[in-house]
């Protein structure tokens, strides 16, 4: 008889029914999950309509059920997106008295987070589970809580999380500005990125003063840099490549100041990456190269021209911006003079 279901769910067309029957079933049940997580799209709304949803969230809280199975049954739950099963999810979510219900709650998190059911993640803010904290921090609910989990939470993980769900939330730049500071560079890093997309002033005062501080971590002072180019704010990318062609220092920054300034359209910028040419780190060189090369204003291409000409041809190569008149590829010829 188990032998029919599993033939039924694994080689026949879907038919609800037959997996509600299967779902009964320790043999049947996980061929009959996995066939929910392969439904197209015109399979998926006879589910629904089926009310298949039901009968995949009792086995969720059951211990009785292996727990691989009870994951899968989350994993379809979100697939299937009905309504009444987001209480079933987040009351999962919550549960954690033992090891296999938090592997579960864990996978329901994840699930009401695909199903954008912000409410109910709202309330796992404060579950003691970390990685279901840090699930429910990441989709942006509950803005207040995400500050204090973002300054406060004990595993940088959760805190990180935090900071990416706030760039649903730029009326909470603050919070974001004091995670810059924080002592894991996971979590500032992160706090710097979602600054990025967040307008407004205390955004990039909080990134000025990064970019700025000599005393910051480089990879942060970068990140921080390049953000700013995104917010259209080039001051600071300008200063540190104007310091950089002037005594050769401070490399990685030149690089992120390269960046932001590739980002951003205009003579202005057209202007800096021309100048960065003549920087004395190859890798600098290169990014300007690479920012020019989408530019078409006769200055920028001539100045890209005479850089490429002093280049020896496989570098000219590897940069992937040869010249018109250089073949590019398997035919392209040795340049022996270069070995």
């Amino acid at each position: 008889m188990i032998n029919e279901f599993v033939w039924i769910v694994g080689l026949l067309a879907f038919d609800p029914a037959a997996s509600v029957r299967a779902l009964r079933h320790d043999d049947a049940r996980p061929g009959a999950l996995r066939q929910i997580l392969r439904l197209d799209a015109v399979e998926l709304s006879v589910a629904r309509g089926a009310d298949l949803a039901g009968p995949v969230a009792a086995l969720l809280p059951d211990p009785r059920i292996p727990v691989a199975d009870r994951i899968l049954a989350a994993r379809a739950l979100a697939l299937l997106d009905r309504p009444e099963a987001v209480d079933d999810l987040g009351a999962q979510a919550a549960r954690d008295a033992t090891p296999e219900d938090v592997a579960v709650a864990r996978e329901s998190a994840l699930a009401l987070r695909q199903m954008g059911a912000t409410d109910a993640l709202a309330s796992l803010l404060s579950a003691r589970d970390p990685e279901v904290r840090a699930t429910a921090a990441a989709a942006g609910a509950g803005p207040e809580r995400l500050c204090a989990l973002a300054r406060e939470d004990a595993w940088p993980a959760v805190r990180a999380a935090a900071a990416r769900g706030l760039a649903r939330h730029p009326e909470r730049a603050a919070c974001l500005a004091e995670a810059l500071a924080d002592v894991d560079a996971t979590v500032a890093l992160t706090a710097a990125r979602t600054l990025a997309v967040s307008p407004g002033e205390a955004a990039r005062s909080a990134l000025r003063r990064v970019a700025g501080d000599p005393q910051a971590d480089v990879p942060l002072r970068r990140e921080a840099v390049t953000a700013l180019g995104r917010l259209g704010d080039l001051e600071p990318a300008e200063k540190i490549l104007a310091r950089h062609l002037a005594d050769g220092t401070i490399v990685p920054l030149a690089e992120a100041a390269v960046e932001a300034l590739a980002a951003a359209p205009g003579a202005p910028s057209s202007e800096q990456l021309r100048r960065a040419l003549a920087s004395p780190a190859p890798s600098v060189q290169r990014a300007a190269a690479r920012a020019l090369a989408t530019r078409g204003d006769p200055e920028s291409r001539a100045a890209l021209d005479a850089f490429l000409e002093r280049l020896p041809a496989h570098e000219r190569r590897s940069l992937q911006l040869p010249r018109a008149d250089e073949p590019v590829g398997p035919d392209a010829p040795e340049d022996d003079a270069d070995e």
